[in-house]
């Protein structure tokens, strides 16, 4: 009894061992992070009296203090409160990703109208000091304007989980009887520029009659989309329209602040006079907080890569019947509603059923409403039959789990090379030997008679033999031997070249198989070639003289192909290449 408690006990103790080490990794992990000072104001136009908070976000640190408050004649601040630490952890691919918040409220009290600016507050982090961006405010006596003017954020979810992109639509406008008047519009946005948690990006103006430029958070222009009107309270009204999209990529409670839209009319100022507004009206949008739930790691498979969404999948292959070693361009499309800029594409290599390919690389582009990947493939057998099923997990949020979303697999023809040998060589044009000639066809023949005997056959193979071997033993005391590797490698210089070319994908690889064409015919490295002058080889006092245009065109080559690999060159044309090269062989090379 007192053995098993003990076992408990030591078993116990290792938990909390285990579980002390992982909070520590954690903060480790937080700490490692890149440190992210932010503020933003709860609203950015306040009634005369009123107050609001300045909130300092501080994020990738583990601790962190406010510095001295600055001062400001019209407004107060303070008290401070917090800070207070919220962590969220995200697990993908089994990988854990850690991070730490740290959040400060400043109060701010608006004692006189006008427009203000809270100054840069200073944080202090590890010995750093941080500071946050200054924020417009305005203080009116009296909000006037909300049955003149609208705005409104729609598109807004309840649910949501991180990593799930939304569209949400920036609309507003005014009355239609105030539209001779109104010829100033302010978007007073406190969370624009500022909102930890999430990334924040325009999308293009679509269905939009033209574009009109307004004022952003009193610093900044803005174009927008002037939309068709709207009947607001039976009233027209004229509509303007921003298109975002907001992608959590944390979890917790995403706010974002009370919005204004501030319009009127401005007077122009002449040049000894500022402009200002005659008249003025607000209208606003509520704050809005949004629960942004974590990804569930229950049912997540083990080579999720962040797709999260509403997709469906399509594919084609360029190509269906090709030989052993051709490549195959694969092109795949998701399509739909997600995070289609952000996922990572699956990697055949790692997929079963791919074992018969060799994958070279991808390239791709994000297109509205789609994400389109183009796979390089080239089957290694001439028993593949088909290119398989290439799979993607994904966190439908429809259903709130995971499902694999997976191309029709595509029936292919793969034939294999004609006339290569196992080591990439031409295959002997006659592969019968003495023994498969066929003495009936010279009796049917009616020359029986005169057909050579045994005797003579054999002299006449023992002549070839011998023939065979002075011509061998002369040409190694030559230094060249026909079937030595320099030369077997000399003679198919330009088929690999062809076939390496094929399936090249960038510069770098063309100029490795130039680089390893030049290397077989002279008998080399192919490093050998990587930044060398061809005139020392092939120049007129060089070892292996060529005529002068051949030189000043592999010159020339050679350049091109390095300026695409280490400048700003375009990359060299595959025909261009191979001419090239069949021309130098043609010269002598």
């Amino acid at each position: 009894m007192t053995n098993t408690i003990g076992r408990a006990a030591r078993r116990m103790a290792h938990l909390a061992t285990l579980l002390l080490a992982v909070a520590s990794l954690g903060g480790l992990a937080a700490a490692s992070q890149d440190v992210r000072v932010s503020a933003r104001l709860g609203q950015g136009v306040l009634k005369l009296g009123d107050d609001t908070s300045l909130v300092v976000t501080v994020e990738g640190a583990g601790s962190a203090r406010l510095l001295e408050l600055p001062k400001v004649e019209g407004l107060e601040l303070g008290p401070v409160a917090g800070p207070s630490l919220r962590q969220s952890s995200t697990l993908i691919g089994g990988r854990l990703t850690v991070e730490r918040t740290l959040t400060f409220s400043v109060g701010v009290r608006a004692a006189s109208e006008g427009d203000f600016e809270v100054p840069a507050i200073g944080v202090e982090v590890d010995g750093a000091v941080y500071r946050t961006a200054p924020q417009p405010l305005t203080v009116q006596a009296d909000l006037l304007g909300a049955e003149l003017g609208f705005i409104e954020l729609r598109g807004l979810t309840d649910r949501i989980v991180e990593g799930q992109p939304i569209e949400v639509d920036l609309v507003f406008g005014w009355d239609r009887d105030i539209e001779s008047a109104t010829n100033y519009a302010n978007l007073l946005l406190p969370w624009w520029d500022n909102l930890p948690g999430a990334l924040l990006q325009e999308l293009p103006r679509r269905g939009a009659r033209r574009d009109v430029e307004v004022i952003l958070n009193r610093r900044s222009n803005l174009v927008v989309g002037e939309m068709a009107d709207e009947l607001v309270g039976g009233k027209p009204f004229r509509v303007f329209k921003v298109q975002l999209e907001l992608l959590p990529v944390r979890s917790g409670v995403l706010e974002l602040p009370t919005s204004f839209l501030q319009f009127g009319t401005l007077q122009r100022g002449s040049f000894f006079e500022e402009s200002r507004l005659t008249r003025s009206y607000f209208a606003e949008a509520p704050q809005f907080k949004l629960e942004v739930e974590p990804l569930p790691t229950e049912g997540q498979p083990f080579d999720y890569t962040g797709a999260i969404g509403q997709m469906s999948v399509r594919a084609q292959a360029d190509t269906r019947d090709v030989r052993v070693g051709d490549s195959i361009k694969l092109t795949v499309e998701w399509i739909g509603n997600g995070n289609l800029d952000y996922f990572e594409p699956p990697d055949p290599s790692r997929q079963p059923g791919f074992e018969g390919f060799r994958f070279f690389g991808t390239t791709g582009e994000k297109l509205s409403g789609r994400r389109r990947v183009v796979y390089d493939l080239a089957p290694l057998d001439s028993t593949v039959t088909e290119i398989p099923s290439l799979e993607l997990p994904v966190f439908d949020t429809e259903t709130w789990s995971y499902r694999r979303l997976a191309t029709e697999p595509i029936p292919i023809r793969v034939r294999a090379l004609e006339g290569v040998g196992l080591d990439g060589e031409e295959a002997p044009r006659f592969v019968e030997d003495l023994r498969d000639i066929e003495a009936e066809a010279v009796i049917d023949g009616g020359a029986a008679t005169s057909a050579p005997g045994l005797r003579t056959v054999s002299g006449a193979l023992v002549g070839v033999i011998l023939c065979w071997f002075a011509l061998r033993s002369a040409v190694r005391q030559g230094g060249r031997d026909p079937s030595s590797i320099d030369e077997r490698r000399r003679r198919r210089a330009l088929r690999l070249l062809e076939r390496e070319l094929r399936t090249s994908l960038d510069s770098e690889t063309d100029l490795r198989a130039w680089a390893g064409f030049l290397g077989a015919r002279t008998r080399e490295e192919a490093e050998a070639w990587f930044g060398r002058d061809p005139r020392e080889v092939f120049g007129p006092h060089g070892e292996r003289p060529l005529p002068a245009d051949t030189v000043d065109a592999l010159v020339r080559m050679n350049r091109d192909l390095e300026s695409a690999v280490f400048g700003d060159g375009e990359r060299v044309p595959r025909q261009e290449l191979i001419g090239t090269a069949r021309d130098l062989l043609g010269d002598g090379l």
